[in-house]
């Protein structure tokens, strides 16, 4: 079983993490498909600790011996998962990022060969 003193930390944890994205997320600093992870991971160690049986179960279920370490592993599966989806961000973001230098330099060579043409015209 997990000692209450842990399940109390837990708890407070869970609930100080989901305050923390909720907010982020009402604030605009968080959008909200960056933060389903988080809530995700902040539930289900809110669950976990709340109700022991289920952590129980899912230790026996998976084969753990002892349920604390089962919250962890489930924590170490969320954050895999977000530093995944934060490198797929960024080499989108990078991507993006080279095309749109690409588009910028094409625009700026079309703009200096239209000034060209102006100053030609201006000559005349």
């Amino acid at each position: 079983m997990i000692s209450l003193k842990l399940q109390f930390t837990i708890i407070l944890a869970a609930l100080l993490l989901l305050i923390i994205v909720i907010r982020g997320v009402r604030s605009g600093q968080l959008q909200l498909k960056h933060s389903l992870l988080w809530l995700f991971l902040g539930t289900m160690n809110l669950l976990f600790a709340l109700f022991p049986s289920v952590t129980l179960y899912f230790t026996r279920l998976i084969g753990i011996e002892l349920p604390v370490n089962a919250i962890f592993l489930t924590s170490i599966v969320v954050a895999y998962l977000l530093i995944l989806q934060l490198s797929i961000n960024g080499s989108i973001n990078e991507l993006k990022k080279r095309m749109l230098a690409q588009k910028l330099s094409i625009l700026e060579e079309e703009v200096r060969e239209l000034k060209q043409q102006v100053e030609k015209i201006r000559k005349l």
